[in-house]
C-alpha cells in the first residue's frame, strides 16, 4: 500500500490507501522524498485528482515493500536519486517526438490531466523509466524537486530559444519562477533586468544575479528609461498576476524581441497592442515545461554554476500541504514550497 493526497469537489485535501499494482515493462516504483509545490497545484484542489507534479525520490526500500524496476527498465538502478516532473509520458513516434519537443506531444500524459492516481504529493509513485531524470552529483535533493518543474520552466525556453550571452533578458515578477530565471539568465551571461510591483525584493534579486532592478508602480513612463540601456531580448512572463501594463513593456523590446509566457493563468485574456507587436516585429511565444532533453540541461546547468532555489519546507501531511497551499495563495512562500515525506 501507499499514500496519494487529492483535492476534492470541496478543496478539501483528502488521504487515499493504494495498492501497489504489478509493475510494466518499463515503469519504476519510486519512493517519494519531497515535493515541490507551486501555483498550478492550485487548479486541480477541486479535483479528485492525485496532487503534484515535481517529486523528488530515492529509488531504495521503503514502508515495507520492496522498491522495483520493470524488466525493461535500463536507465536507472535501485539507489539511484531521481526526479519527475509534470509530464509523465509520450508516444514517441510522432513529428514533436522525434524533433525533440516531446513536451507537445498530441498524445501527452500530464499531472492532472491524466493518471489521476499519480502524483508527487504522495508517499510512492510509479513512473516510466524515460521520464525519470537521474540526480547527479552532489545536489541536495530538497532543491532537485522544485527545479524539476520551475527550473525547466524558465530554463526551457532559454534553451529552445537559443538566448544567448550578449542577449538582454527582462523578467517580470521574481517569485518561485523568477528568483530562479535571473539566477540561471545570469549564469548564461545575459544582462537581467527584473521588473516588479514593489522594491520588497530587489536586494535579494540583485544578489541573484539581476543587472538593474525596475518597479513599474513608479517607472511605467517611457520617458523615465529612456537612454538609461538598450533594449530587451527576451522578456519572460513569471508573475501569476495578470500583466495590465503591456504597452509600457513591449515598447521596451529591440524589433524581433520574445515575450515568453510561462506561467498558467487559466480564464485571463491576453490583451496586448497590436501594432507594436506589428511595428516592431515581436514574437509572443507560449512555452510548457520544456522538452527532456531541456531538463536534462537544466539539471546539468544548475548543477556545475551552483543554482538552486530558495526553498520553505512542509512536512507532507493533510496539515502541512493545506497549510503550504494557503501561504502559496497569500503568495507568502519565499520562494517555492516543498513537502517533506518523513515516511
Amino acid at each position: 500500500m501507499y499514500t496519494v493526497f487529492k483535492g476534492s469537489y470541496t478543496g478539501v485535501i483528502i488521504k487515499e490507501e493504494l495498492t501497489i499494482p504489478e509493475l510494466q515493462q518499463d515503469e519504476v516504483l519510486v519512493k517519494i522524498t519531497h515535493s515541490g509545490l507551486c501555483a498550478t497545484d492550485e487548479l486541480f484542489r477541486n479535483d479528485p485528482v492525485a496532487l503534484g507534479h515535481e517529486g523528488n525520490t530515492k529509488i531504495s526500500i521503503g514502508a515495507g515493500h520492496a522498491i522495483a524496476l520493470g524488466p525493461d527498465v535500463r536507465t536507472v538502478e535501485i539507489g539511484d536519486a531521481v526526479a519527475f516532473g509534470l509530464q509523465h509520458s509520450s508516444c514517441g513516434s510522432c513529428a514533436q517526438c522525434l524533433s525533440g519537443n516531446d513536451n507537445y506531444c498530441p498524445l501527452r500524459r500530464l499531472q492532472g490531466f491524466d493518471d489521476p492516481d499519480l502524483g508527487s504529493f504522495s508517499t510512492h509513485a510509479i513512473v516510466k523509466a524515460s521520464f525519470l531524470f537521474r540526480i547527479e552529483g552532489p545536489m541536495d535533493l530538497r532543491h532537485a524537486a522544485p527545479l524539476i518543474c520551475a527550473g525547466a520552466t524558465v530554463f526551457g525556453p532559454m534553451c529552445v530559444y537559443d538566448v544567448r550571452p550578449e542577449h538582454r533578458v527582462g523578467i517580470i515578477g521574481f517569485g518561485g519562477l523568477g528568483h530562479l530565471a535571473v539566477q540561471f539568465a545570469a549564469k548564461v551571461g545575459c544582462e537581467v533586468v527584473v521588473f516588479s510591483r514593489t522594491d520588497a525584493k530587489k536586494k535579494e534579486a540583485m544578489e541573484m544575479g539581476a543587472t538593474e532592478f525596475v518597479v513599474t508602480q513608479i517607472e511605467r513612463s517611457l520617458e523615465i528609461l529612456e537612454g538609461r540601456k538598450r533594449g530587451i531580448d527576451h522578456l519572460f512572463l513569471t508573475s501569476s498576476v495578470l500583466v495590465d501594463d503591456w504597452d509600457f513593456l513591449l515598447n521596451l523590446l529591440n524589433p524581433g524581441g520574445a515575450v515568453h509566457l510561462l506561467t498558467a493563468s487559466p480564464g485571463s485574456d491576453l490583451v496586448m497592442p497590436y501594432t507594436t507587436i506589428v511595428r516592431q516585429g515581436l514574437k509572443i511565444q507560449g512555452s510548457l515545461i520544456a522538452p527532456r532533453h531541456a531538463v536534462r540541461k537544466m539539471l546539468d546547468f544548475a548543477l556545475w554554476h551552483s543554482i538552486r532555489p530558495v526553498v520553505q519546507e512542509w512536512p507532507m501531511t493533510i496539515e502541512g500541504i493545506t497549510e503550504a497551499m494557503e501561504t502559496l495563495k497569500l503568495g507568502k512562500v519565499r520562494y517555492r514550497a516543498v513537502l517533506v515525506n518523513d515516511t
